[in-house]
């Protein structure tokens, strides 16, 4: 699913995944793709996707860098089988997708953020 849009698998930690890819569109089109597939399967375990969008430094085959840490903290606050984003991010988003503003909240390591929801049109 990753590599068929263009990114890559940078590891896997328990049951997460940390994948990068070169738009944001292609990013949201992987979210939903796992959740179509492992979201809505009972026996899975739930599915929460957050995206960040920025420069990271590769090395050694692993990411690192700010998005890469906003995206872990998107993920712990998504809802089950929803994708959020940073603004960064949804401000490169096609028309075919609508975001919807959440609540702010604290985030550890970038004060006070507010993600956006991510559906298509």
């Amino acid at each position: 699913m990753v590599s068929t849009a263009g990114g890559r698998v940078i590891k896997s930690i328990g049951d997460a995944i940390l994948f990068v890819v070169p738009t944001a569109a292609a990013a949201i089109e992987i979210g939903e793709g796992i959740i179509r597939v492992i979201g809505r399967d009972p026996r899975m375990p739930d599915v929460r996707v957050g995206i960040s969008s920025g420069s990271v430094v590769t090395r050694m085959g692993d990411v690192f860098g700010p998005p890469v840490n906003m995206a872990a903290r998107l993920t712990a606050v998504a809802r089950r089988n929803r994708i959020i984003v940073d603004a960064p991010t949804a401000e490169l988003l096609p028309d075919i997708f609508i975001t919807r503003r959440l609540p702010a909240r604290p985030v550890r390591g970038f004060g006070i953020v507010e993600p956006l929801a991510v559906s298509r049109r």
